[in-house]
């Protein structure tokens, strides 16, 4: 299956594991840590507006420390006809944090399907704390797949948030190892 595919080695985006096929217009696939640098307000418009940081404490650790993680922006009208895969590989270091902040901006009539991929090389204690931030604007389908296939000694938390717009629909599904 074709795929868009956003990768990241411990936590840092890899551009030459990375690859993408021509966008819909004005469609934005890659870095948060790239988009930030060049924001116009359409990055932190949307990042951390869901989630309550006084409530859960690994979340606001992510927030404190997020060095990177995936951004995908996908304008009104427009749909990505193929699946964006975001992959994540620990390599196994020993006592490696990973705290990636992923964000899905669909606008209005909009689609995207995308797949968090979690992947755990070689042995070793690791720990994952990933936040995923999701904004369905009306009338748009986001459809998102999150798979772990991570080391036997790995630790993984994680917090999902969406928010869903007026006759959108958002259907989540996750799948481990």
């Amino acid at each position: 299956m074709k795929s868009h595919v956003i990768a990241f080695v411990n936590g840092f985006y890899s551009a030459s594991l990375s690859s993408s096929m021509p966008l819909p217009k004005g469609t934005i696939i890659g870095s948060l840590a790239e988009a930030m640098k060049d924001d116009d307000g359409s990055v932190s418009g949307h990042l951390s507006k869901h989630l309550d940081l006084g409530v859960d404490a690994f979340t606001a650790l992510n927030t404190a420390f997020t060095l990177d993680g995936a951004y995908i922006n996908v304008p009104d009208g427009e749909a990505v006809e193929e699946p964006v895969h975001v992959i994540f590989i620990s390599t196994g270091a020993e006592k490696f944090i990973s705290q990636p902040r992923n964000l899905i901006v669909a606008g209005k009539n909009s689609q995207v399907r995308f797949i968090e991929h979690y992947v755990g090389l070689g042995a070793g204690v690791y720990f994952t704390n990933a936040v995923t931030e999701i904004e369905a604007g009306p009338n748009a389908i986001v459809d998102g797949v999150k798979v772990q296939t991570e080391g036997a000694e790995a630790y993984h938390v994680a917090t999902t948030a969406a928010s869903v717009g007026p006759d959108a629909n958002y259907e989540s599904h996750a799948v481990s190892d």
